[in-house]
């Protein structure tokens, strides 16, 4: 519901914003039923997405009515680290850049990011700052089993200018939101049973 920054919902199969569950690593983003804004989500160090809508989305508990949508951070997959670095530029004074590194050692894994992005959009008053930290590691401790951590913490300021057509927009206006994600789990794989033990925190 307008520039970036601004309330962002997502409507599956004529659902109410409400029905779709949201995961980060199998973490709840979301409380049961409870409406999520996506309006400060970015895409950073995420390996993938996945998107799972009707009926198939029951598997994943009762609020998950129309639909499942769960991010996954990205993994380290070579000895050898890999760097990232990217910078951006445009229209509205918009900035974006990111930088992060990731690499897997022996049983070990890591994936660490930081990234941010600055635009002052349209109209006076409805600039939009977002700075995104997101990290996980992983160890393999035998006998099929594993350990891993991820972490991730958004944090944006959406500047509110109010009504533009007719008047002054309001110019001292703004709203700030911090989302952060934290999950420890342990999987064990031994033959035909998989068992997963994990804690996570969603905060927003």
């Amino acid at each position: 519901s307008g520039a970036p920054g601004s309330v962002t919902s997502l409507f599956v199969r004529a659902g109410e914003s409400n029905y779709t569950k949201v995961l980060l690593d199998g973490i709840p983003l979301n409380e049961p039923g409870g409406v999520f804004n996506l309006s400060n989500v970015t895409t950073e160090n995420l390996d993938r997405v996945e998107f799972v809508r009707g009926a198939n989305s029951a598997v994943y508990g009762s609020d998950a009515m129309t639909g499942v949508i769960q991010l996954f951070t990205r993994r380290g997959r070579t000895a050898k680290p890999e760097f990232r670095l990217r910078a951006e530029g445009g229209s509205f004074s918009t900035a974006r850049g990111s930088a992060g590194v990731s690499a897997k050692n022996g049983p070990f894994d890591y994936s660490a990011d930081v990234a941010g992005i600055t635009t002052n959009n349209e109209v006076p008053n409805n600039e939009f700052d977002n700075t995104t930290l997101s990290g996980s590691a992983g160890a393999e401790l035998g006998h099929g089993a594993s350990l891993r951590f991820v972490g991730r913490t958004e944090r944006g300021l959406t500047g509110t200018p109010g009504q533009t057509a007719f008047g002054r927009p309001d110019l001292d206006a703004f709203f700030r939101r911090h989302d952060g994600t934290w999950g420890l789990s342990f999987d064990q794989t031994a033959g035909a049973l998989h068992q997963r033990a994990s804690y996570g925190l969603a905060m927003s």
